[in-house]
């Protein structure tokens, strides 16, 4: 860094332009990188769009069979957040990983430990942020998505319902015990609340839900009076 510092002292103002500018051609990441200094607003919701597709795709593509390549669907996140910051769109795409992956799994029946640990991980990186930008009130603007995607985990194995439901059970707590957030709420008409109840202890065993084997390919939970495959899903790297 030193030594970048001492070369761009020593250059021209012409020779510095025209370096950057070789760099703007020849790397996409420089490229991204004038253009939200260029265009920041439209830049952040064209970046923003192009996440949440590359997420998606990993779970439900337009075309074939999903993927299911996480690490591919969490370097979007990773790439949007080193260009863009904007908590609550980085938040959003963050909580959209943990809403395809339970959309999946009930979709598609039990998946693997490794799938299951990826999504706790982002929902607890979530709860994380919300946290540390206590003042940005993003609680209040996540709170029922949070709330959706614990409901909607139950039935699930590996214990996966029950890490989200101690990971937002405890932070409803705490935003219950918030003077200023409950004050926020009453002003709009909602009150705190859980649906919840006492919290069962977190398990991490691998325990069968019920609900299917595991199988290969996207295809439906198997129903009562329907045969599950054979196969196995076994999520990308995560």
């Amino acid at each position: 860094m030193v030594e970048l510092k001492r070369f761009l002292k020593d250059s021209s103002h012409a020779e510095i332009v025209a370096m950057v500018m070789e760099c703007y051609k020849l790397n996409e990441e420089v490229r991204k990188y004038f253009q939200i200094k260029l265009n920041p607003e439209d830049s952040v919701i064209e970046f923003y769009e192009d996440a949440k597709k590359a997420i998606i795709h990993e779970f439900y593509p337009d075309k074939g069979e999903p993927k299911l390549r996480l690490s591919q669907a969490k370097q979007a996140i990773s790439n949007f957040n080193k260009l863009c910051n904007d908590i609550s769109k980085s938040i959003d795409l963050m909580l959209l990983y943990v809403e395809q992956g339970i959309e999946f799994t009930n979709d598609c029946g039990d998946i693997n430990e490794r799938f299951y640990d990826s999504m706790i991980s982002m929902y607890g990186q979530v709860i994380k942020k919300i946290r540390d930008n206590h003042e940005l009130n993003l609680y209040g603007v996540f709170e029922e998505r949070l709330r959706t995607a614990v409901e909607d985990a139950e039935g699930t194995g590996w214990g996966f319902y029950e890490c989200l439901a101690d990971l937002f059970y405890e932070l409803e707590r705490e935003y219950a015990d918030d003077e200023c957030f409950v004050s926020i709420q009453k002003s709009r008409r909602i009150t705190p609340n859980s649906r919840f109840g006492p919290i069962r202890p977190s398990v991490r065993q691998g325990v069968r839900s019920g609900f299917g084997e595991v199988f290969s390919g996207a295809r439906k939970r198997s129903q009562p009076d329907t045969p599950a495959p054979p196969n196995r899903i076994a999520a990308g790297s995560s």
